[in-house]
């Protein structure tokens, strides 16, 4: 991806999104703020239920809460894993 197409690179150095004027340091942090912010496209699918997401760990984050046969519970004010029979 060329950082020209979607960034002006500020007096300062900084990169700046070109749909928002906000600034970033690094070329990555301002490719996620464009993904998450400016996109639409969600190339992530679920291979269970079909729902999309726009990157892999939020696909992921789906898969282990929605289609996980563990289920976290709290007890005394911690997190456990359980492994639930289905």
């Amino acid at each position: 991806m060329n950082p020209k197409t979607f960034c002006v690179v500020s007096a300062g150095g900084k990169l700046k999104c070109d749909e928002c004027d906000r600034e970033f340091h690094v070329l990555s942090e301002l490719r996620s703020h464009k993904t998450f912010r400016h996109s639409d496209v969600r190339s992530e699918a679920c291979d269970r239920c079909h729902r999309t997401f726009k990157t892999k760990s939020l696909l992921k984050r789906h898969k282990d809460t929605y289609h996980s046969n563990e289920r976290k519970h709290m007890c005394d004010g911690e997190y456990y894993k359980k492994r639930v029979v289905v």
